[in-house]
């Protein structure tokens, strides 16, 4: 008898959910696939400048070099878990995050909300508002 093993498809089982968070407070956004080699990553879009910024690939296992005072992953290999913790949420952390699986391009994405508000941070507070509502 000859037994083949079947190749399970890649899957995000908990994606992340958008997130209204107060500065200086702690976030923490869920993503988990399936059973299997995991190959995840997580990226954020800030708003400036307005370019894709990596903040982790599992086959590192850790957070990209620069992103260490920001960012930090709970993570369990067995259970597939790759959460993004985002130490302190800053203004300038509001952006869209995205769990993916570098195998085939998928995604999930979530934005991430600042809540306290001061006249310096107003315009990129709104220019989120906006870009999250174009968005959805």
């Amino acid at each position: 008898m000859r037994l083949i093993a079947a190749m399970v498809k890649q899957t995000i089982e908990t994606a992340p959910a958008n997130i209204a968070a107060r500065v200086n407070s702690q976030a923490l956004f869920n993503c988990s696939v399936n059973a299997g080699q995991d190959f995840v990553i997580w990226d954020y879009d800030p708003i400036f400048p307005d370019a894709s910024v990596r903040i982790y690939t599992s086959t590192d296992g850790r957070v990209k070099d620069g992103q260490e005072d920001k960012f930090d992953i709970e993570r369990d290999g067995q259970d597939g878990v790759h959460n993004l913790v985002i130490k302190s949420v800053q203004m300038g952390l509001a952006a869209r995050y995205c769990c993916g699986l570098a195998t085939d391009g998928m995604s999930k994405c979530a934005h991430l909300v600042a809540v306290g508000m001061t006249t310096r941070n107003c315009a990129i507070l709104c220019h989120l508002i906006y870009r999250i509502t174009v968005y959805i």
